[in-house]
């Protein structure tokens, strides 16, 4: 007996999905390789969720070619604002793709529970006041991971970084009682 066609509707997300969107929401896309390899993402869910406006799908070039990534739908920023704790989103910018691209490669080789430490580049923003009172914000840092062990920095360096902006870079770490920074070349 022939089975009718499965709707196109998405009726519930999946952990899988939800984790990609995380993903997103904190460092502005996801490549399709890595929501494959970390999130268990097939091309036939990326489809569905592309057509019901959790994901939108972009090729750019990037220093390793042309590729696919992803960036969230309409649909999928209002999953992340009502679904999960994260209150701001990690401001992604076409003009830095490879950087984002970067940024989301560390986030997706973490741990789960790691993940569920972390906060975005627009969260620490938002939070300088709670997160280093004795400070006034002039330059952040991409994210910062709060763990059990301490508080991990993450910064992303292109080459447009002097000596001068790593030095920033570290001082904003130390202000907000980082144990240690990790930097990432883009």
């Amino acid at each position: 007996m022939a089975r009718g066609r499965k709707s196109e509707k998405i009726k519930r997300i999946t952990k899988s999905d939800g984790e990609t969107m995380k993903s997103i929401a904190h460092t502005g896309l996801i490549t399709r390789s890595n929501a494959k390899k970390y999130f268990n993402l097939n091309d036939k869910r990326v489809e569905l969720l592309k057509k019901n406006s959790y994901l939108i799908e972009h090729t750019n070039n990037t220093k390793k070619g042309l590729q696919t990534y992803y960036t969230l739908g309409k649909a999928g920023v209002d999953f992340i604002k009502s679904k999960t704790d994260i209150d701001f989103l990690y401001r992604g910018n076409k003009n830095q793709i490879d950087h984002d691209i970067k940024l989301n490669q560390a986030y997706c080789q973490m741990t789960h529970e790691q993940r569920q430490g972390w906060l975005n580049e627009n969260q620490i923003i938002h939070r300088w006041d709670t997160l280093s009172p004795d400070t006034k914000h002039v330059t952040g840092v991409d994210a910062i991971v709060v763990t059990a062990e301490g508080i991990v920095a993450i910064e992303v360096i292109t080459r447009n970084y002097g000596e001068v902006e790593i030095q920033e870079k570290q001082d904003a770490a130390n202000a907000l009682g980082c144990n240690r920074m990790v930097m990432i070349n883009a």
